[in-house]
């Protein structure tokens, strides 16, 4: 919890360090201590950690040390110029406008909730991917010159040393990939994608028809293929905050497109 809490506190503090300048007291609050100038508030290590976390006395006194290692070294960026450079500047005012964002985003789905019958539901509807549990090799190959050699070699054989040494010239590569969840491979890649539709219907040690990925083609090998319990918690948890993660994007949609009426670009140069 520690870390997490220290983690958040140093991504909010980065993001937040466009705030000092010349009009930062404008936010006030109970002072700690000033340096050079800049205050530190209590409410400043208040308002960047984790909701619900109860600060011990030493992890306030452990932040507040940061804050002002945070401050003097801000101090000396300023000193060499550093607050004049508009780049810099610039980057600061998008930290300062992404803070309050991601904290808008926060607020507005944190009750986004998934329950039972919807993460039940989404396996039943998917049961013949989550129901699967695949292990298969994949070969890339880069020089097509020689893809009908190295496909019959790798459906054969993929540890060939032919292949082998194909590999080490950089003409194909050979990766293998062992006991992976269809279902959940279908969240990361689609369900309809090539490479999932392959290893949904090729069968145990057949091989996929070569995927054209622009630059070079990839062909998958199942090695094995085993049942998966569509009770198991892990997949269950990661299906609910798939879908928790999805909700969430939905409604962030619709505020983005119920805004967008209002403050529609207005185009100065293309």
């Amino acid at each position: 919890m520690y870390k997490k809490v220290w983690l958040f506190f140093a991504i909010g503090f980065v993001a937040l360090q466009g705030s000092m300048c010349n009009n930062e007291e404008n936010i006030k609050g109970t002072p700690i201590e000033k340096i050079d100038g800049i205050t530190i508030y209590k409410e400043d290590i208040e308002a960047n950690i984790s909701k619900g976390v109860q600060m011990t006395p030493e992890m306030k006194d452990s932040m507040l040390k940061t804050l002002e290692k945070m401050v003097v070294l801000y101090l000396a960026a300023r000193d060499e110029g550093f607050t004049k450079d508009p780049d810099i500047m610039r980057k600061a005012i998008w930290a300062k406008r992404i803070a309050i964002i991601n904290d808008y985003v926060y607020r507005k789905t944190a009750g986004v909730t998934v329950s039972d019958a919807e993460v039940n539901k989404f396996i039943e509807d998917r049961k013949a991917l989550f129901g699967k549990n695949v292990s298969f090799d994949v070969l890339y190959v880069y020089d097509t010159t020689k893809m009908k050699e190295v496909i019959k070699l790798f459906k054969f054989n993929s540890k060939a040393r032919k292949l082998q040494n194909y590999q080490k010239l950089g003409l194909i590569r050979i990766e293998s990939h062992d006991d992976n969840n269809l279902g959940l491979w279908a969240l990361n890649f689609g369900e309809n994608n090539p490479m999932t539709q392959a290893l949904l219907n090729v069968p145990v040690k057949g091989i996929s028809e070569p995927i054209n990925l622009g630059n070079f083609y990839i062909v998958y090998k199942k090695t094995s293929e085993t049942s998966q319990d569509l009770n198991a918690t892990e997949i269950k948890e990661y299906i609910r905050q798939y879908l928790i993660s999805k909700k969430k994007q939905e409604i962030i949609d619709k505020i983005y497109k119920m805004y967008m009426g209002k403050y529609e670009p207005e185009v100065i140069e293309k």
